[in-house]
C-alpha cells in the first residue's frame, strides 16, 4: 500500500508506529493460532485419525488425500453395508467421494506413490460396484488416472484364453501389485469379473469368473451396454449382435464413465487416461478374432493384436 506524500512529516510517523504495533499484534495473534485458539496436541490429532466416521467426515474436499488407505477401507465397508444403491451413495457423498449431485467426475483422487518412484493418482470410478470374492460388495473402486505401464496381453497374437488365461493378468496381479504402497495393498480386496474367456466366440457362454485383485476394465465397463454394434453390423448384422451379447455379459458400466459421458466429456484426455501411448488396453477380447483384444480408443473400443504394448491402466476395490 502507498499514500501520498503530504509533509506532515510528525503525522507520518505516527502512522509508521500504528502500522508496525498492528503488524506485530497481527503475527502474535497468527501464532498461537486463529480466534486465540492454540494448535492441536498430538493426542488430539491421533485420536481425530483414528475415526474415519467422525474428524474425517466433517471435512469437505475433493481430494481424497486429506485419507489415509485405512481410513478409506473403514468407509468403504460403511458403503457396503448400506442397505441400498441410494443409501450407499448417500454415505459416498458424505465423505466427499462424490460431488454434491453424486456425479463422479475424476476429482475425487488420492496420490499414490510406487516403488519405482513413479508418482501418480488413482481416482473413484464406482461406488458399490463390485462384489467380492468372499461375498458382499466392495464399497469403492478405483481406477488409476495413469498408465503404469505398457505391457502386451500375451508374448503371441493370441486371445485364446480370454483374460483369465492372459500373461497381462499375471503381470498385473505380481509385477504391479508389488509396485503399490504397502499400505494400499493391505487394503485391496479381490473381486469378481466377468470376462469371455475363450477368445474367439459367438456366445455369451463363454463369459466366465476370474477372482482379481488388481484387473484391466470391460469393454461394456467402460462404454455401456451394445458397445461396438453399430460399427459391427455395417459390415454384417449378425456379426454385430453376436459382439455385443458377449461384451453385454462382462459386466455393467462403472458410474465414472456414464456420468462424464451424461456430461459430454467422454473424449476429455482427463478421463481417456495419460498413457505415454494414446491406447490402453481393456480386458475383453475381440469376439470375432483369435488374435485381438479390445483398446480404449476414444468413442468405442478398438482391436488390438495381443502381442503389442499399449497402456495398462488398473482397477482394484478397497
Amino acid at each position: 500500500m502507498s499514500y501520498e506524500k503530504t509533509g506532515r512529516t510528525r503525522m507520518g510517523k505516527v502512522l509508521v508506529a500504528v502500522i508496525a504495533a498492528m503488524m506485530t499484534l497481527a503475527m502474535t495473534f497468527a501464532l498461537v493460532g486463529c480466534g486465540g485458539g492454540s494448535a492441536p496436541s498430538s493426542s488430539a490429532s491421533s485420536s481425530s485419525s483414528s475415526s474415519a466416521s467422525s474428524s474425517s467426515k466433517a471435512k469437505s474436499s475433493n481430494s481424497l488425500d486429506k485419507y489415509s488407505w485405512e481410513e478409506l477401507s473403514r468407509i468403504s465397508d460403511e458403503i457396503a453395508a448400506a442397505p441400498n444403491e441410494t443409501s450407499a451413495i448417500e454415505i459416498a457423498k458424505s465423505y466427499g467421494l462424490t460431488t454434491a449431485n453424486v456425479k463422479l467426475d475424476g476429482k475425487q483422487s488420492k496420490t499414490v506413490v510406487l516403488a519405482n518412484g513413479k508418482t501418480t493418482a488413482v481416482q473413484v470410478a464406482g461406488i458399490a460396484h463390485d462384489t467380492k470374492t468372499g461375498g458382499g460388495k466392495a464399497g469403492i473402486t478405483f481406477i488409476f488416472r495413469d498408465g503404469v505401464s505398457e505391457h502386451p496381453m500375451n508374448s503371441k497374437d493370441t486371445n485364446k484364453g480370454g483374460w483369465e488365461k492372459s500373461e497381462m493378468r499375471t503381470y498385473l496381479n505380481s509385477d504391479v501389485l508389488a509396485q503399490l504402497p504397502d499400505d494400499l495393498k493391505q487394503v485391496i480386496v479381490a473381486v469378481d469379473k466377468k470376462t469371455n474367456n475363450a477368445g474367439k466366440t459367438k456366445s455369451d457362454a463363454s463369459v466366465s469368473t476370474t477372482s482379481d485383485k488388481l484387473w484391466l476394465v470391460s469393454a461394456v465397463e467402460m462404454y455401456g451396454q451394445n458397445v461396438g454394434i453399430d460399427k459391427a453390423s455395417k459390415v454384417n448384422p449378425q456379426i454385430g449382435r453376436n459382439i455385443a451379447t458377449v461384451f453385454n455379459a462382462e459386466g455393467k458400466q462403472y458410474q465414472i464413465f456414464e456420468d462424464i459421458e451424461q456430461a459430454g466429456d467422454r473424449y476429455q484426455s482427463d478421463f481417456l487416461r495419460k498413457c505415454e501411448k494414446s491406447y490402453w488396453w481393456l480386458r475383453s477380447p475381440a469376439p470375432q478374432t483369435d488374435d485381438d483384444f479390445e483398446l480404449q480408443s476414444g468413442g468405442s473400443p478398438m482391436e488390438g493384436g495381443a502381442e503389442a504394448s499399449w497402456g495398462v491402466v488398473p482397477f482394484f476395490c478397497i
